[in-house]
This record gives structure tokens, C-alpha cells and sequence, in this order.
């Protein structure tokens, strides 16, 4: 049985299409765990009159503790053996529990990752496919997992996936308002010995206006934070460099997308806009070039484009004179 966790906050407008989604399921040995999160609109209502009508559905309350602690509130009372996350104002494809029970079982896999849909604020009955980068139907194991999280191959959210139960014995989601996901998911990923990822898109991702995904708030912080968190915990977890040379990569790109965002919101000239852009790309790559983990000839590389040098052929060929040159001379 699976265990569906919706954590509900004022989504009124969407739940009933939410549920309705779950209810088109071919896979129907499933139970719907709804924990109101201090709504104070008409949800806890929409979700109580469903669950009138299909005894697999059960409707919790719990304080306001944002989307996480819902979450874990689901968790605590979840009697399935594999669990799923699906927010209030997404969708499921009709196949999306069949597509995921089945990899786990033909995979034996602990955790199975599928892509979403994502709709389009300017084309809103468009949704664009985003499968998974990591290549599809392919076991992982714990370290390989992490690199392809750190890498970007794997989504940081939880939903769109399927996972053992025994998983969430000792795991939960931190406290935040924010990128609770990506707090949890190294954790999952490492604690889980088989991961499979898998082609199907069976998730209808909305992004809608007023979401807290896209309104800039001092909360957004969470993710160069979590991005952070990350490196900590390779650095703890995995001595050698290349994993924390690449989660260090993600903080520098996670800060420059945040400050992208801040500059949406905080520009109001053209030209203004226009002068940060062209300056964020050089202060990323300034970043990643003291970074101590880039290699000498990164660096280098990286130098020569500050410089302004364009990478033809010419300043390929020097560049790698003096990278081995100063290579060989560290060697001795």
C-alpha cells in the first residue's frame, strides 16, 4: 500500500483537483493522508467532504508548521509501505502510481525518482516535460546517488518519487518555510541502497502567483542555506575532495540564482538591470576561481576569461603550456 502525504495550507481553489487526481489512479491500493496546515479558508471543508465519500482518505489537522511539519504530521501516521509526497495544488497522471511501484519492484530499489510537468505562467494549458538528467533505469548506489543530486540530475524536491517506508524511521524534514526538500534529500539519498531513476513524467508541477516558490522572501535563503548543509555534510561524511569541490560549486551557483532573483525584484531601471547582469556572471567566476578545491588549470582558465581573453585555439594551446609547466614544477 502507498501512503500519499498532501499538506494543505489555503488551496482551496486546487485541492479538488488534487484529490480527483489520486482517485483516477489505476494503482488503488493507496491511502490519502490530508493534513490541514492551519488553513483559513474552506479546505479543511473540501478535503472532509471527500473524505465522506472514500474511507482511503484521511484528514488531519495540525498547527501552522509549514509544509514540513505537515509532512512529518503525515509521516507519524502513514501505515503504508511506500510513501509518497504530492502537493495540494499539483496534479498526478493517471499511471503515476503504477509507473513508480513497478520500477521498485523490478528494481528491488528503496527509492525511485520520476520527472514532472511544469506548467507555463504565460502559456497556462502548456505543460513542458522535465524529465530527470540522471540517466533513466539505472540503479544507483548510495555515493553515486549523491553525486548526481549535487551534480543536478536529481531533483531536490521529494514528490514525483516513491519510497520505502523503513526509510523514514530515523529521517524527517526540518522546521522551515523553505527548501525543506533539499535539507532532507542527501539524507535519504545516502540512507537508501538502491535509487533508480526513471523516464516517465507522472507529476504536474504548478507554479502559480503568490506560491512561496516565487515570492521573494527573506525565507528564500534556504536554498544557498541548504546548498550549504550540503557541503557540511559531504565534508563529514566523504573525506575526499571531488564531492565537496562539486557541492561547493552548487552554493556559488545557488547564491548567484538567488541574487538573480533579488535583481527581478529590486531593479527598476533597465540599464540598472543591465549593469548587474554583467557583472554577476564575473563575480560567479571570480568565486569558483578561489575556490581551493578548482584545479590549477580551471583556475587558469577561468583568469583568462576575467581577463577578457577569448578561449581560441591560441590561448588554449598556452594555457595548457603553463598548466603543465606549473604542474611539473609542483611535482617536484
Amino acid at each position: 500500500m502507498i501512503s500519499i502525504i498532501v499538506p494543505m495550507h489555503n488551496v482551496e481553489q486546487y485541492l479538488g483537483d488534487c484529490i480527483h487526481s489520486v482517485g483516477c489512479q489505476t494503482y488503488q491500493d493507496y491511502e490519502l493522508l490530508l493534513v490541514n496546515d492551519g488553513s483559513t479558508d474552506e479546505t479543511e471543508t473540501i478535503a472532509e467532504r471527500f473524505a465522506s465519500h472514500d474511507r482511503r482518505i484521511r484528514v488531519f489537522r495540525c498547527q501552522r508548521s509549514h509544509a514540513s511539519g505537515a509532512r512529518n504530521y503525515g509521516l507519524d501516521h502513514a501505515r503504508g509501505e511506500y510513501i509518497t509526497f504530492l502537493d495540494a495544488d499539483d496534479t498526478l497522471h493517471p499511471e503515476a502510481f503504477k509507473t513508480l511501484v513497478e520500477a521498485a519492484l523490478r528494481y528491488r530499489a528503496t527509492i525511485v525518482m520520476a520527472g514532472h510537468y511544469e506548467n507555463q505562467l504565460i502559456a497556462p494549458h502548456y505543460d513542458l516535460p522535465h524529465p530527470l538528467r540522471a540517466t533513466p533505469d539505472q540503479v544507483m548506489g548510495p555515493r553515486k546517488t549523491l553525486r548526481a543530486f549535487i551534480n543536478g540530475e536529481l531533483r531536490t524536491a521529494v514528490w514525483a518519487a516513491l519510497y520505502q517506508r523503513e526509510l523514514f524511521d530515523t529521517l524527517r524534514f526540518s522546521n522551515r518555510p523553505c527548501a525543506e526538500d533539499a535539507f532532507l534529500m542527501p539524507m535519504l539519498l545516502t540512507s537508501s541502497q538502491r535509487t533508480v531513476a526513471i523516464a516517465p513524467c507522472v507529476y504536474f508541477y504548478r507554479r502559480r502567483l503568490g506560491s512561496i516558490t516565487l515570492t521573494m522572501t527573506p525565507s528564500r535563503t534556504h536554498g544557498p542555506a541548504a546548498r550549504i548543509d550540503l557541503y557540511r555534510y559531504c565534508r563529514a561524511s566523504y573525506p575526499l575532495g571531488k564531492l565537496r569541490a562539486m557541492a561547493m560549486a552548487g552554493i556559488i551557483n545557488s547564491t548567484w540564482s538567488l541574487a538573480l532573483q533579488v535583481v527581478e525584484q529590486a531593479a527598476y531601471t533597465v540599464s540598472w538591470r543591465r549593469r548587474i547582469y554583467n557583472t554577476l556572471p564575473r563575480t560567479r567566476l571570480l568565486l569558483f576561481c578561489c575556490h581551493p578545491l578548482i584545479s590549477l588549470r580551471a583556475r587558469v582558465l577561468g583568469s583568462s576569461l576575467l581577463l577578457g581573453l577569448r578561449p581560441n585555439a591560441w590561448v588554449s594551446h598556452r594555457l595548457r603550456s603553463v598548466y603543465h609547466l606549473l604542474g611539473r614544477g609542483r611535482r617536484r
